[in-house]
């Protein structure tokens, strides 16, 4: 699941909603899969031969929600962005953006020698 949501990000840029949403639901997915892959409990409960033992992840399971809620933090950050570099491109007249652009001449080679 997670090799698909990934697969989808890429076919967007960078500042779409689309990839927006599938960066937040790749992180949801993440999470979810190491909470599974924990035991899905804040206790991890094992026993060796005769001997019994319980894992407290507590703070594991801090380090994962702010791990995570910075990689939401920026994905929120990268799209706002992205949009804000949308409308100024878009708000740029089309006769500055020809200025901007430069033009070399097509054909002419210009090579220079100097003697010895």
């Amino acid at each position: 699941m997670l090799i698909i949501v990934s697969q989808f990000q890429v076919r967007y840029e960078k500042g779409d909603l689309g990839r927006f949403i599938l960066n937040e639901v790749y992180v949801i997915l993440v999470v979810l899969w190491i909470f599974a892959l924990l035991g899905g409990e804040p206790v991890i409960h094992q026993t060796w031969e005769e001997y019994k033992f319980s894992l407290h992840i507590w703070n594991y399971l801090a380090l994962i929600l702010i791990v995570t809620s910075l990689n939401v933090l920026y994905y929120i950050l990268e799209y706002q962005a992205y949009q804000e570099d949308k409308s100024q491109k878009e708000s740029i007249p089309k006769e500055e953006k020809a200025v901007d652009e430069v033009k070399e001449p097509k054909g002419v080679i210009i090579t220079t020698v100097e003697a010895l």
